[in-house]
């Protein structure tokens, strides 16, 4: 791992610090975690965009749509 160095507001790094103790992990952990999760919640937008352009170039077709009404979901 590589250390670095970020401006935080006090309030925030306040309550980081009551969080992370509360939860019984160290401040880096959870800022970590977070991190992690903004870069896969920004990956899976990505990935979306992506999906809603690649059918907006190629739309389906009336039969695919047709099949895809047709269609159940499986029960659980």
């Amino acid at each position: 791992m590589k250390a670095i160095q970020i401006l935080m507001d006090e309030d925030l790094l306040s309550e980081l610090d009551r969080r992370a103790k509360r939860v019984g992990r160290d401040r880096s952990k959870l800022v970590r975690d977070a991190v992690g999760r903004f870069l896969a919640a920004e990956d899976a937008k990505d990935k979306e965009r992506r999906v809603i352009e690649a059918y907006e170039r190629q739309p389906l077709t009336r039969e695919e749509l047709d099949w895809l009404e047709a269609s159940e979901w499986p029960k659980d």
